[in-house]
């Protein structure tokens, strides 16, 4: 497919009379390998959008294996979609997905009856789950068979993931018991899950489909049946015709008459394939054609086109990806490929025995499904164990299609290096720039670990990506064609049968006489990435070179170079020897006439976090030359050159309510993907208060590998803007060092689980200006104590937790916070310290907008001054930007309060937090709950109910409630208070508050700066 089981306890029980195994897996397969023939009748009925599968079935298993046997494990995969408690319903919720997960979806699951081996009952645990157990009542000997027939049931889901109905079109994918692999390991068992596929032994199928009369079908195999083959054939020379007129619409009701009357029945036969899928509908259209392969045999290609109106392009497409592969890898071994354009929920594309399944009908997404055919179609491998050996094989094959042949590498990384076209090598590799990402967060995963194991970033940037560049490499180490050799003989070792890593590796290194240990065992496990450095070169005579290397993590590869020559061409590439740290190289140059530079990886195949240290120009005779850092500036911001340190220039503008516009400058580095050392500067010249203002700051990521705490950062931010306090115009000055430890979530990769720690101080001081107006009206009650020579200083702890549970996602913070504030040193000065707590609940019940969501607050002094000004005590309601003392929001009117215009009735987050234009208490511990729940037909609609008590007045509760229209979960919400408590409603008579001045609203500015922190961006582009 173009993108750890949990057993049920049943299972858990048998695996104790098992032998013991080792917890290593095996990665060489033996010689025998079991097989499996299916014989299966089903019918499909189909009501009210609803389908059931009525099924009886014949499995013919063949002991080829030396053990004996007692009980053959059967996968149950439709159970999968039974309730919210599968591994297929937590993987979605762990990926944030929620279909599935609401209760008014549609489930689904299989019922088995009426089991038996060769004609006599026998028992059977499991039933209910994923994995069952068939106990056998005699053992089954090495080299014997028997035949297990059962009848079973499938209540058809709606379409989630492969499986399923949606309107007309029928999914039958998994949807059959099926033997589970036995091979070197044991028995291979696993669950369903989205993220990952499977593992199925060989067999012969011969599969009868009833479906109502009006349903077509698409298959695995060959069609028998000679009424659907000669209306097919009609149908085909009717679209065919059809598809010259430009007014034709999918759905037309002149078809070609149907010669099936009340049902409809098809039979298909496959021989050596591990797996059977069918799709049907009433709505296909279907075109055909003969392919011919290089040893002339041909091959029938279909296309079944649900979603969209049928093209003879992608007849084209499955004829050029058959070629390709027969040409490449190996003769494709059957007699039919189709191609079914249609939904699928997971994914671009899936693969199935001679027939795939696609959501577009684009070249890429072709021949990558249709390229399955071969990894893991015919060469078997356990794709949920080993998901590269299909995967990334498969996306080498298909990057090789569409870059080889146009030279679209060498192009796109020799214009990169010069500083142009970031957008070209962008749209060639944009899972280089990801995975870079993931990398410098320290989130990277290995090459070479079980799919399940992989979080969804990773899975793609990883699987399809990475890995797919290594076996480039792989091929220019080994030269191309010895790799294909090599492939080749993989191939025809293998087809038909289960091979593992080891069986991989023991054919490339059969057939090309090479060691590809530094393949298996070192690049593949990886995690860190690559980072070799150019020391120096120096030229020794004309056709001489001496390059001093360094490898700074260590990784023992082969390192690829190459020479930029006269016409932008790419020469000499070869390979360095693995070393450890650092190296010398004598390099020959006789078949050069001028060599612009020398560079490493030239291809961009290995993962270099760092490719500004991989190019030096060579230069004359006797001179050493280096490296240098070369800087490229530009004044549209793009995605990262890694051969330059990019320098963004744009000009900038600016507007709050006390400066008005500013007009300025914008100087960063910080955009996509994540720096070791990133900067943003931005400064503008005020044209209402004639003022320099502007905000700025610097950051250092550190990763670490295997430990407890994967990242830090260290960071400086800056901030420097008019605003009013009470009426006196000024400006605040604010300092802010941090560091961020993030911590390694030790449960699944794959849960979307985020822990940190911020420590942080806040130096904030203002101008000297207008202070006798300052003075006259100061209030130290409410408003920001700030005078001649005054200054604040805070410390800030906080930690954050967030899960991102697809149906349940859950968030706290635990706040530590102290600070001082007043003249210096001096006795007047207030001192304070306080704990805050905040956690929030949420349940999506009907997709993304529609959720119950619930937020408990609470908190505390530690130590306060009596003359401690109320802004930095806990408020219950009303809080405005005056009382963001710690100016971490982004406002237009930041000195607005309640009463004062629009902008004192933004809200910003501190204390009870209740959403409503009101002040109600300001107290030293306080405790608050608010709920929220969308309401029907409008999905920006919800209600919501807020409670807050002062806890030095526990008896007097404050409350409100109303409706918010939510555009962007905390970033913009408006709050229209429709009911409240007594306290409120005296508020609103004594300041003459009508209902307009009642409502509130919340305004995140902050997330509209996305070059100030781009991880806060991470989880709206999934990365």
């Amino acid at each position: 497919m173009k993108k750890k089981s949990i057993c049920t306890l049943i299972f858990i029980f048998l695996v104790h009379f098992l032998p013991a195994e080792s917890n290593e897996k095996a990665i060489r397969q033996t010689e025998w390998q079991q097989r499996v023939n299916h014989s299966i009748q089903v019918e499909l009925i189909y009501v009210n959008n609803k389908a059931k599968l009525i099924a009886s079935q014949t499995i013919e298993y063949i002991n080829n294996s030396p053990d004996t046997l007692a009980y053959i494990m059967l996968h149950l995969w439709p159970n999968a979609y039974k309730n919210n408690n599968t591994p297929f319903a937590e993987q979605q919720a762990r990926q944030g997905k929620k279909d599935f997960l609401l209760p008014t979806a549609q489930k689904g699951h299989i019922v088995l009856s009426n089991i038996k081996a060769n004609n006599k009952e026998i028992r059977a645990s499991g039933l209910e789950g994923e994995i069952a157990t068939v106990v056998l009542n005699s053992p089954l000997l090495p080299g014997e068979k028997v035949l297990l027939t059962m009848d079973f049931v499938v209540h058809v889901p709606k379409l989630y993931s492969r499986m399923g109905a949606t309107k007309d079109f029928i999914a039958a994918t998994q949807w059959y018991p099926k033997p589970a692999v036995y091979d070197v390991n044991g028995w291979n068992t696993m669950s369903y899950v989205d993220q990952g596929e499977f593992y199925s032994e060989f067999g012969d199928y011969n599969v009868k489909i009833t479906t109502p009369y009006d349903f077509l079908v698409a298959s695995t195999g060959e069609l028998q049946t000679e009424t659907e083959l000669e209306y097919l054939t009609i149908l085909e020379k009717y679209f065919a015709k059809k598809l010259t007129n430009k007014k034709f619409t999918l759905h037309e009701d002149d078809r070609p008459i149907n010669p099936w009357k009340e049902k409809r029945t098809v039979e298909y036969k496959q021989n050596n394939v591990h797996d059977f899928a069918w799709f049907a509908s009433t709505q296909f259209s279907v075109l055909g054609k003969k392919t011919t392969l290089r040893n002339g045999k041909e091959i029938y290609t279909r296309v079944f086109s649900y979603i969209k109106r049928p093209n003879d392009e992608n007849l084209d497409y499955i004829d050029k990806t058959l070629k390709y592969y027969s040409e490449r890898v190996g003769d494709y071994p059957y007699d039919f490929c189709t191609l079914v354009v249609g939904p699928l929920e997971a994914g671009g594309g899936m693969e199935y025995p001679t027939i795939t399944i696609c959501a577009s009908d684009d070249f890429e997404t072709i021949l990558h499904e249709v390229g399955h055919n071969w990894f893991y179609g015919i060469l078997g491998s356990n794709e949920r164990q080993h998901p590269w050996m299909d995967e990334s094989i498969n996306s080498y094959y298909e990057n090789e299609y569409f870059t080889s042949e146009l030279n679209r590498v060498e192009t796109a990384v020799i214009l990169l290096s010069k500083g142009k076209k970031t957008s070209e090598y962008l749209d060639l590799f944009p899972d280089k720039y990801l995975d870079l990402n993931v990398r410098r967060l320290g989130e990277s995963q290995a090459g070479n670990i079980p799919s399940e194991d992989y979080n969804s970033m990773s899975y793609y940037t990883v699987v399809y990506g990475r890995v797919a560049h290594y076996f480039n490499y792989l091929a220019d180490f080994m030269g191309r064609d010895k790799f294909d050799t090599a492939m080749q003989f993989y191939y025809e070792t293998w087809k038909f049968r289960h091979p593992l890593p080891g069986d991989l590796q023991e054919a490339l290194e059969k057939s090309s006489g090479l060691n590809l240990n530094w393949f298996f065992k070192e690049l593949l496990p990886d995690v860190k990435g690559t980072d070799f450095s150019i020391n120096f070169i120096k030229r020794l005579s004309q056709d001489s070179l001496l390059v001093s290397l360094t490898n700074k993590t260590g990784i023992l590869i082969p390192l690829a170079y190459g020479f930029l020559g006269e016409n932008n061409i790419l020469v000499g590439c070869d390979f360095i020897a693995p070393f450890s740290k650092d190296t010398i190289l004598l390099i020959g140059l006789d078949v050069f006439e001028k060599i612009i530079d020398f560079r490493l990886d030239p291809f961009h195949y290995i993962p270099e976090n760092n490719r500004r240290n991989n190019i030096v120009e060579v230069f004359d005779l006797d001179k050493v030359s280096k490296s240098r850092s070369r800087f490229n500036f530009k004044l549209s911001p793009m995605v990262e050159n890694p051969y330059f340190k990019d320098i963004f220039i744009n000009p900038a503008l600016n507007y709050n309510m006390y400066s008005s516009w500013g007009i300025g400058v914008s100087v960063f580095n910080r955009l996509f993907p994540l720096r070791n050392f990133e900067f943003d500067i931005n400064t503008y010249f005020t044209t209402g208060t004639r003022n320099i203002i502007g905000n700025g700051g610097i950051a250092w990521n550190r990763r670490f590998y295997d430990k407890e705490i994967y990242r830090i950062k260290f960071g400086l931010e800056a901030q420097r803007y008019d605003y009013r306090p009470n009426g006196a115009n000024n400006t605040f000055n604010k300092f802010n060092p941090f560091v961020t430890f993030y911590f390694k979530h030790r449960g699944k990769a794959s849960e979307q689980i985020q822990k940190s720690l911020r420590m942080e101080y806040f130096g904030i001081f203002s101008d000297k200006r207008e202070y006798s107006i300052y003075n006259e009206i100061r209030d130290t009650t409410f408003v920001f104590p700030f005078g001649p020579n005054t200054r604040m200083d805070v410390l800030k702890f906080t930690y954050s937790y967030a899960n991102k549970h697809g149906l349940t996602p859950q968030r706290y913070f635990v706040i530590l916070e102290g600070g001082n504030t007043g003249v210096g040193n001096s006795a007047s000065n207030a001192q304070y310290g306080k704990v805050d707590f905040r956690y929030r609940f949420e349940y999506n019940y009907k997709g993304f907008q529609r959720k119950f969501r619930a937020d408990f607050n609470a908190g505390a002094f530690l130590y306060r001054s009596d003359n401690l000004s109320g802004i930095f005590q806990f408020r219950g309601s009303g809080n405005t930007g005056v009382f963001d003392y710690l100016f971490n929001e982004t406002m237009l009117g930041r000195s607005q309060s309640i009463g004062q215009g629009t902008w004192g009735q933004q809200l910003v987050t501190t204390g009870g937090d209740m959403r409503i234009n009101a002040f109600s208490f300001v107290s030293d511990r306080y405790v608050s709950a608010k709920f929220e729940s969308s309401l029907p037909i409008i999905r920006y609609l919800r209600v919501y109910s807020d409670f807050a008590i002062n806890l030095r007045e526990p008896s007097k509760v404050y409350w409100a409630g109303g409706l918010s229209i939510v555009g962007w979960d905390d970033i913009l919400e408006v709050y229209l208070p429709l009911v409240y408590g007594e306290n409120f409603d005296d508020f609103f008579e004594l300041n003459n508050f009508g209902f307009r001045r009642r409502i509130a609203f919340k305004l995140d500015l902050n997330f509209f700066y996305p070059r100030k922190n781009i991880e806060v961006f991470r989880p709206l582009f999934g990365f």
